[in-house]
């Protein structure tokens, strides 16, 4: 953690410092801490896809560890979608992201990563009218 304080005492405005001081922290096991860097980081850049991921992550493995079951449907079907994501699998996670968007039209996380993904599928027209 020292390198990421360190880094953040020369720039505290540096958001990627915090994404990463809470990739360390939840790899620690660390969640509460890790939540918080990431929503520093957010506090700068509210738009940062990768700290919205990893605190959502974060987030399910404090329930889980809680032995908290709080995850709606729709959430499910975004974690299924975030794993096909992550493991390059763009057309099947797009159907999750729509099976959720079926379920809340007003999930946020699921129009950005179903833009994200279409983007990886050079779809960008798709991307930009998202339905």
């Amino acid at each position: 953690m020292a390198c990421y304080d360190k880094a953040l005492q020369y720039n505290p405005n540096y958001a990627h410092a915090y994404n990463n001081k809470g990739n360390a922290l939840r790899k620690l096991n660390e969640y509460s801490e890790a939540i918080n860097c990431y929503n520093k980081s957010l506090e700068i850049n509210p738009n940062n896809i990768l700290a919205i991921n990893n605190k959502k992550l974060a987030l399910e493995e404090l329930r889980k560890n809680k032995n908290v079951e709080v995850l709606t449907d729709a959430d499910t079907m975004f974690q299924k979608g975030n794993s096909l994501f992550n493991a390059n699998d763009f057309t099947q996670a797009i159907e999750f992201y729509n099976k959720v968007l079926e379920i809340n039209p007003d999930y946020t996380y699921a129009y950005a990563f179903k833009g994200i993904a279409l983007d990886n599928l050079k779809k960008y027209e798709e991307a930009i009218i998202l339905t």
